[in-house]
């Protein structure tokens, strides 16, 4: 695992106010456009939440896809239908934006395109982060995972042992690890906040 350590842009890049996790990734957005060579045309995005990183993705996206329940998870207790609709509308003002309200495993099923990037941010499990990133990684060049850094600190720095230290990392990072070995990706880890992982085709 490499560290990322981005230029942020300076520029305020339009984003809408909603409550996110993902807040100030934005400005990573053109050194990763950069740094991995990305053609900014098609990107795929597993759970949407109330549509900010959606947003910030579709400044710079031709074409933004983004796949979700729009109900209860790890965020509370959600009316699908009027999450879809609130999201609906927020997002309504980017027209290169398409909500898609289907659960991934079945999303996968019938999509065999091919994306620049796919972002996932899904329940922050081993099980479903790796079989989502699993197809991911067939299908796209770059994949990004949120929540990297969840995990206990304290006790994965006092030991020099690579095997201890991974057993303290968040599910989302051992699956990032698991993905990067087998398909021969390089992994590059954004620090801040939660962390973002990025899996890159080598």
């Amino acid at each position: 695992m490499l560290t990322y350590d981005p230029v942020l842009a300076t520029e305020e890049i339009p984003v809408v106010n909603q409550p996110s996790a993902w807040k100030n990734f934005e400005r990573i957005i053109p050194s990763l456009i950069r740094d991995f060579n990305i053609i900014p045309n098609r990107l795929l995005e597993f759970g949407v939440d109330y549509g900010y990183s959606t947003s910030a993705f579709a400044h710079f996206f031709k074409q933004v896809i983004g796949v979700d329940l729009f109900k209860s998870g790890d965020h509370g207790d959600r009316d699908e239908s009027i999450m879809f609709d609130k999201v609906s509308g927020v997002l309504k003002s980017y027209p290169n934006i398409k909500l898609v309200k289907q659960n991934f495993y079945d999303y996968i099923k019938t999509d065999n395109s091919f994306y620049d990037v796919i972002h996932i941010d899904i329940d922050h499990s081993f099980e479903p982060t790796y079989n989502c990133g699993e197809w991911a990684v067939r299908h796209a060049r770059v994949v990004l995972f949120h929540d990297t850094n969840q995990f206990i600190l304290n006790e994965a720095t006092n030991t020099s042992d690579w095997s201890q230290v991974q057993k303290y990392y968040s599910p989302v990072r051992k699956a990032c690890c698991a993905l990067a070995a087998l398909y021969n990706y390089e992994f590059y880890n954004y620090d801040y906040v939660q962390g973002l992982g990025i899996l890159v085709k080598k």
